[in-house]
């Protein structure tokens, strides 16, 4: 139909329809402006500002593929739409095609150099192949056009931790936090970022907790309240909030306990934070009741859906990692609420009932620690999935090498002064030992040369390290542990994770016994996988550990052999009887609280 073909009634039509998804867009309800926008244009077709304008209500719900596909449309009417540009190079950046997003970035910066919002998500672009300097450089770019760009300072206090510069991350998420006081993803990021700075203490850790978690509880002004129609169901409803229902260290802790949870006692509900999937999300979805996304939903509405689910006991999977639903859990959407396994920490959410630890993670002298009540499981709070892996462990590298080689695949970001200082001894003290050291930073050189600098300052030449990136896939990242002897636990955030996994490979880890549940969840792992002489009581402890037992090659081929099986038959990777205490603490926390 050509254009004189319109009525006035239909361009009055569209256009009201096309202002009401505006108005949808404004109050964040994402799905209803998609289609008010979709009515403007079934009434009046190929318009660019109502195509380029679904695909940001796409985007907003990680409809990745889709907002690509309506960008595009918008692209052929003008293929210098500033705004479809960036949402194609958004959802190309979400589906992991960041080169293809830096291209479409680009045409907007030749376009328009004043578009911070092109610079800032470029610099994300960069960030993710691991081109730390050009990422900082957008970033600073996108705050020079627009200083009070919130998202950038946050963005760009992401990059500057994931870089090692800690003092600088945390000064530009206070940036971000000044700019907008509500901006509860950058609080929690500054909060994630706290744990790697050594120059804060763990008290000044608790308070900035304790402040965001009264600030969450204070913007859910209205609050469910539950009327509890059966104080003793027959069935529990269980709901578990995450982003990571995936290939993701989350992932991989609860994917035997999903599947061998007493399904008769409890029906499961998973409430998920992001759109990423691949085949362990395919592995459980099946033992779920429902599975409803609450990505793209305002939290209020998010918490709507939980409350109308009529969730027993809902379950936080990430307390102040990427992802988080925390703002959901201040409304109150269930009569119970715990946190368990995303960070070893307190919420500081006043309406998150319980924290779930063990005897040896969260001894009754850390309570205060905690706005959650502490609830400790039978032996371990974790237990890890046995990876679904073909690779094999192999002989003890140091009998075909003739040195010791320890490694540490954790986060850089957990190697602090301290933690470099120690292993710098151990290294000096063990004839010809090597560290190889595993991490996705790696990739980019300029962080290695970073780290080669900080070892050269404490003696140890850069013939004596191996830094290795980011493996592609699960079955390359085990393969590693094969050329590592000993692994060595950061502190005083030590591997939780990487720990279990090593374990599995035959590869004992040598850790330090902490002082609150974060560094303390070393000692459970080796206490319940039947190594408690591998924690070590203090810093001399822990060199004079490494430097016996690097001394007793026979000792160390003997565990190589035995290892994995010892620990597949320990309460870290026992999943039956994991998933029954599991289960009899949700049955006492529920009949505690009502």
């Amino acid at each position: 139909m050509s254009i004189n073909k319109y009525t006035e009634e239909d361009f009055e039509l569209a256009k009201r329809y096309f202002l009401e998804g505006v108005s949808l867009m404004n109050q964040e309800l994402y799905s209803e402006a998609e289609s008010s926008f979709h009515m403007s244009l079934t009434i009046l077709p190929n318009r660019e500002s109502t195509l380029t304008n679904i695909s940001a209500a796409l985007l907003k719900q990680q409809k990745y593929q889709e907002t690509e596909e309506f960008a595009l449309l918008a692209l052929e009417i003008n293929q210098h739409n500033p705004e479809a540009l960036i949402n194609f190079g958004i959802s190309k950046l979400k589906q992991k095609q960041p080169e293809i997003a830096i291209d479409s970035l680009k045409k907007v910066i030749e376009l328009h150099p004043e578009n911070f919002e092109a610079w800032s998500n470029m610099a994300i672009a960069y960030k993710g192949i691991k081109e730390y300097d050009l990422a900082l450089e957008c970033f600073d770019k996108s705050i020079e056009i627009n200083p009070n760009f919130a998202e950038a300072w946050a963005n760009r206090g992401d990059l500057l931790s994931a870089m090692g510069f800690f003092s600088q991350a945390l000064d530009s998420h206070r940036e971000a936090i000044k700019l907008e006081p509500n901006f509860f993803t950058a609080h929690s990021n500054f909060i994630f970022n706290l744990t790697f700075n050594e120059s804060y203490s763990y008290a000044d850790l608790l308070a900035e907790v304790r402040v965001l978690g009264s600030k969450l509880s204070n913007a859910a002004k209205q609050k469910f309240s539950h009327q509890i129609l059966s104080k003793s169901p027959e069935r529990l409803k269980i709901g578990f909030v995450s982003g990571d229902f995936r290939n993701h260290s989350v992932g991989h802790f609860i994917e035997d306990l999903i599947s061998d949870i007493d399904q008769s006692q409890f029906e499961l509900y998973a409430f998920v934070s992001t759109s990423e999937e691949d085949e362990l999300t395919y592995r459980i979805k099946p033992y779920f009741t429902k599975w409803l996304p609450i990505y793209g939903m305002p939290d209020q509405e998010a918490a709507s859906l939980i409350y109308k689910s009529h969730i027993h006991i809902l379950i936080d999977l990430s307390c102040h990692t990427a992802n988080n639903k925390l703002p959901v859990f201040s409304y109150r959407p269930a009569p119970v609420q715990v946190s368990w396994l995303g960070l070893p920490l307190t919420t500081g959410v006043p309406e998150i009932d319980y924290v779930l630890g063990d005897a040896y993670a969260t001894p009754p002298e850390y309570e205060h620690h905690f706005t959650e009540s502490i609830w400790r499981l039978p032996e371990t709070y974790v237990c890890l999935t046995p990876p679904r892996s073909c690779v094999d462990v192999g002989l003890l590298p140091a009998l075909h090498n003739g040195f010791v080689t320890f490694g540490s695949f954790n986060n850089p970001s957990k190697m602090n002064s301290r933690v470099l200082a120690v292993w710098a001894k151990i290294l000096k003290s063990v004839p010809n030992s090597k560290l190889v050291l595993k991490a996705k930073q790696f990739a980019n050189n300029t962080y290695c040369e970073s780290m080669y600098k900080k070892f050269s300052a404490l003696g140890i030449n850069r013939s004596q390290l191996q830094l290795v990136s980011y493996a592609l896939n699960r079955d390359a990242h085990l393969t590693e542990y094969n050329k590592v002897d000993i692994a060595l636990d950061t502190f005083p955030y030590p591997g939780v994770t990487t720990s279990a996994e090593a374990l599995w490979m035959g590869v004992p880890v040598l850790t330090l016994k902490g002082e609150n549940f974060m560094s303390s969840t070393a000692e459970s792992i080796a206490i319940n996988s039947g190594n408690p002489d591998w924690v070590s009581a203090s810093y001399e402890d822990y060199v004079a550990k490494a430097i016996r037992f690097a001394s007793d090659i026979s000792q160390l081929g003997q565990m190589r052999v035995t290892l994995r099986e010892k620990v597949l038959r320990s309460p870290l990777f026992d999943s039956s009887k994991f998933a029954k205490n599991f289960g009899e603490a949700l049955w006492g926390m529920w009949n505690q609280r009502v």
